[in-house]
């Protein structure tokens, strides 16, 4: 089962999504990250002034090609570049969007305009059990801690057990051929340990 998880958050740390890296992985899934940070947050995207240019969305859309899952971690700040990249995958692909972090968990039901599915607070146990059931082919909208949206319906589940002991998830991973941030100029992704990373920091 293959996963794409893309964190709209500064680059660098993302500690909730690299967390659901390490526990995703350590259960057999192939993940992928993807860190597409912008200069420009908290901006409303337009046909003249998009927040994320063509080229970027073009690179998110052929990363998350032959994917069975894709999911945005987000802010109330990134709201806006949450819908602008998933309404661009869901114009090109069929693969279900589960939207995840603070602003959904907050706002569940505003996220699922745009977003198949919501994972409320912790997300690691929750989407294994989804992971798993789509393996199997199983129906996947009673999960417990995820909400979905079918049509006009929302299915609004239990909130998920909390994860009591923390050693369950292993040590996130900081450096990954996995993990892709994006170069200056905001128009290509590149591995976090190539060593054309350094093309991606801001000037000093």
């Amino acid at each position: 089962m293959k996963v794409v998880l893309i964190a709209l958050e500064n680059q660098y740390s993302c500690f909730g999504i690299r967390s659901l890296d390490a526990y995703l992985t350590d259960q057999g899934f192939d993940i992928k990250v993807l860190f597409p940070t912008q200069p420009v947050f908290n901006a409303i995207p337009s046909n003249e002034n998009p927040l994320l240019g063509q080229a970027m969305l073009e690179q998110i859309l052929q990363f998350c090609r032959n994917t069975d899952l894709i999911g945005i971690s987000l802010f109330s700040c990134d709201f806006h570049i949450a819908k602008q990249v998933t309404h661009y995958l869901k114009a090109h692909l069929d693969t279900p969007v589960v939207w995840g972090g603070k602003h959904p968990s907050a706002l569940p039901e505003l996220a699922l305009e745009s977003a198949d599915m919501v994972a409320l607070g912790e997300g690691e146990r929750p989407l294994v059990e989804l992971l798993k059931k789509m393996t199997a082919k199983e129906p996947y909208t009673d999960v417990k801690g995820i909400w979905f949206r079918q049509g006009d319906t929302i299915i609004k589940n239990d909130p998920g057990k909390l994860i009591r002991n923390l050693d369950e998830i292993p040590i996130p991973e900081v450096v990954s051929e996995r993990h892709l941030v994006c170069n200056r100029d905001h128009s290509k992704l590149i591995p976090i340990d190539a060593p054309t990373v350094l093309e991606s920091l801001p000037e000093s």
